[in-house]
């Protein structure tokens, strides 16, 4: 379906957090059309993709195509939507990266706490905040954003490099400390 047949569909059947969905769906479609040469777009609301339900996803292509056969140039975007529950959606969204170029969730809740919005930028999920007629981009989405191997070996550099340089300075004050009680019993 295209976003004209979206509108009327959610006004059949959304719930309660698709209240702005048309709204999202307009303006991911804008983000992503801005510097790109399309020939259509696919709307699948609640769309079950390689065993995974997607709340929506949106299908950008350059030539007439169905998203389980798309190019290089092919844009295929997942939207996850939740009123209040942000902890649920996030990991609902992680889960669902890897089937889709881009990843975004939808809420009308704000992140309260930096945990959560540590691990929307660590992924590169996009984030858009609504509240009745406000809809905002937030946070943008990234194509190719896990880098959890490269931070995981970052942080565990660091803590190896402390855990040495503790066993190294413990080393040393027993050295200091034996020179030092050598020099008293010469003394």
């Amino acid at each position: 379906m295209n976003l004209k047949q979206y509108k009327k569909w959610l006004e059949e059947n959304a719930n309660k957090e698709e209240r702005q969905a048309y709204k999202v769906a307009e303006l991911i479609v804008d983000y992503h059309t801005f510097r790109f040469d399309y020939e259509g777009i696919k709307i699948f609301p609640r769309k079950k993709f390689k065993g995974i339900e997607f709340d929506l996803l949106i299908y950008i292509y350059k030539k007439s195509s169905k998203p389980e056969n798309r190019t290089g140039r092919d844009i295929l975007i997942g939207v996850e939507f939740k009123e209040n529950d942000m902890d649920k959606v996030i990991k609902q969204a992680i889960a669902r990266k890897e089937f889709v170029d881009y990843m975004y969730i939808a809420t009308c809740c704000r992140v309260w706490n930096v945990e959560q919005l540590f691990l929307l930028a660590l992924y590169g999920i996009g984030w858009i905040f609504w509240d009745n007629q406000f809809v905002k981009l937030i946070l943008e989405p990234k194509r190719y954003a896990n880098k959890v191997n490269s931070l995981i070996d970052y942080l565990l550099n660091n803590k190896l490099k402390a855990i040495i340089r503790q066993t190294v300075i413990e080393r040393i004050k027993r050295e200091i400390e034996k020179e030092t009680q050598r020099r008293i019993d010469e003394w």
